[in-house]
Order: structure tokens, then sequence, then C-alpha cells
């Protein structure tokens, strides 16, 4: 949403401009570092923020599903210690929200992982870095709570676009998979199941939970989608929508990714590692309490949580194939093409018989 100065009249929209302009006139921007000492400020700047900050959102992180911990650890875990050692600080302590994960959970199909399970219970057992990475924080977070810090843990799922625009992070696991499938008209055969959060409803939830610290420190909130899409289902409303689907197995598709001219070599590898470690389409789910988030939902009194429905997902794809993000489907194209050639036929016409 947010745009640069020489592209304020260069095909953005009024809401953007708008936002643009509030971002300027609201938002002090600070270069820093957070993987480094004192954020890698000097110490006015270190000092100003210790003194003028109220609230601190940590949601800063490397986020890679490949890496191991120890190229994570840096960004992920000295990074939310250094904004411990800023939220917890003896002249004015300050409330620390910690955009956490899923990912904090180990896989364990079948089972479901509770919002206050201890974090020891849930030690081992970790198939990436990130996960361990963000393990590690939130246990040094826990820690600093035991001597007084407020601090409240959000761990969302996965995040996909808001409900109006439709914008996704371009590095997002679910958006790739839909390029591939959308580009090569293969789907995996096994059944698997599509889990997505708009992200305007997570910042509608934390933004509640800035504003009444008193009911929300010291909680968990799993914010994973308690409903998610069936593959099934999600093959039909595409198929419905113009796309011709070819089911095949999972290690085929990927090797029809591998072939496909029309992908980019970093999906290509994406998808190829995280097929490799068996948690892009998992045998079997593992499930997500989200108790702690319901009965937040309730207090706050705002819309209950966002489900995956039709609606969504005609404005997911209908957005993304405008922007050339994903490949249109033929049957959708064809019709495209067949009205277009209709429109310079009848121009045609209309220009001889005024002839």
């Amino acid at each position: 949403m947010l745009i640069s100065e020489s592209n304020k009249q260069n095909g953005a929209t009024d809401k953007q401009k708008k936002v643009a302009e509030l971002f300027e006139s609201r938002v002090s921007v600070v270069a820093a570092d957070i993987s480094l000492d004192r954020l890698g400020v000097d110490d006015e700047t270190y000092n100003m923020l210790q003194l003028e900050t109220d609230i601190i959102i940590h949601s800063a992180a490397q986020v890679n599903l490949v890496y191991p911990y120890e190229a994570l650890k840096s960004a992920n875990v000295r990074g939310t210690l250094n904004m411990i050692e800023l939220a917890h600080n003896s002249t004015k302590i300050k409330p620390l929200h910690f955009i956490s994960s899923r990912a904090v959970f180990p896989p364990r199909p079948g089972s479901t992982h509770e919002e206050d399970t201890p974090l020891d219970d849930i030690a081992t057992g970790h198939t990436e870095g990130y996960g361990q990475s963000k393990w590690v924080s939130e246990k040094l977070l826990e820690l600093a709570q035991k001597r007084g810090l407020p601090a409240v843990v959000y761990r969302p799922g996965f995040i996909g676009g808001d409900c109006d625009e439709c914008y996704w992070n371009p590095q997002d696991t679910n958006l790739a998979i839909f390029q591939a499938i959308t580009a090569t008209g293969f789907v995996p055969r096994h059944n698997w199941a599509l889990e997505v959060t708009r992200v305007d409803f997570v910042a509608k939830f934390v933004t509640k939970c800035l504003q009444d610290i008193k009911f929300s420190s010291g909680k968990r909130f799993n914010m994973v989608q308690p409903k998610p899409l069936d593959s099934k289902a999600l093959y039909q409303f595409m198929e419905n929508y113009g796309f011709k689907l070819e089911r095949v197995s999972i290690q085929e598709w990927i090797d029809k990714i591998q072939n496909s001219e029309k992908l980019k070599p970093p999906l290509k590898s994406l998808l190829k590692e995280m097929n490799s470690n068996e948690s892009l389409f998992p045998l079997e789910r593992t499930k997500f309490s989200v108790k702690q988030t319901s009965e937040a939902i309730r207090y706050f009194e705002v819309q209950g949580y966002p489900p995956i429905d039709t609606g969504y997902l005609r404005k997911f794809f209908s957005k993304q194939i405008e922007r050339n993000i994903l490949t249109s489907p033929p049957l959708l194209t064809a019709e495209i093409d067949k009205f277009s050639t209709y429109k310079v036929v009848k121009a045609r016409n209309i220009k001889m018989q005024s002839l």
C-alpha cells in the first residue's frame, strides 16, 4: 500500500495516495538493524527510542523454511533479545507485542496444539530452523515476562491478502503453490488443506490487543485458520472458475514444475526444497486450538474468524490474475479473446456503415 514519492502519480489509486500521505505525516522511520547491539544506532537515537516509545510491536524476522537455525539466529533470536532489552528498560517499561508463528510448534500430525501448552513441552521435534528460532525467541520472552515485562504473543499461520484488494506477500508459500498450479494446469492428487488468515483480520486483532493490555498481557494467541479449505473443494472452485486441472502424484507435480518454462527458478527451488522435508503437503495435518483467540474475539466484539469462502477465493483469483501474478484460466482467456474479437468486428461494421 505504501508508495514512493516518484510513484504517487504513476498508476497509484486515490486510496494508495491517501495512505502514503498519512504515512508520511504520522510515521517516523528510524534506520536500524535489530540483529545488532543497541539496534545498530547511535546513543542519542537509542536513548530517544527508550524514552519516547510507549508500545513495541515486534514483527521483524527472517522468514525462511529451508535455512538451518544458525542462519536465522542473528535476525530472529538476537533480534528478539534486543527488542526485549529495549522494552524492559529501567527508565520506561514498554509492553511488547511479539508476532511469532505457528512454526513454534513442532509438527505432530493428528494432535492439537493448545495455546497455553508449556514451551518446554514443545522444545523438540522441529523440522526446520525457522521454528526453532521462534521457539527460542518465545522462551526468551517468557523469561522476560517472569521478570515483569508485559507481553503478548501472536502465532499466525499462513497470512493471506486483505478482503478488499487482496494483496499477498509475493514470497508466500501458498501463493507459490497457486502460481505453480495455474501455470502448469497440474495439481497434487494427494488431499491437503489450504490454511489462510486474512492480513486485515490479524492487524485488527493485534490493534485491539494494543488498546487493552490489561486483558491481553500474558496471553498467547494461535491465529491459525480453524476451518482450512479442503483441496477437493478448492479444485472444484478453480475448475468452475475456468481452470483445467489434471490430478497427478506429488512427485509428478514437482517434476512438472521443474520442467515448466513459465515458472522462475527461485519458485521451483522453494517448492522442491519444501516438498523434500514433507512440509509442503503433510500426510496428516497438525491442528491448532484457537480457544483464547476466540475468547478475545468475543471480548473485543469484532467479527468472527474470517473463513476461506467462495467470495474470498473469487476476489483472490481475480486480483492476482489482473496483476499478472497468476496465469489466467484457459476458459476465461478464451472468453476474453472471443469478446475482444467481437468488439473489433462490430467496430469495423459500424465504420463501414458510416461510409
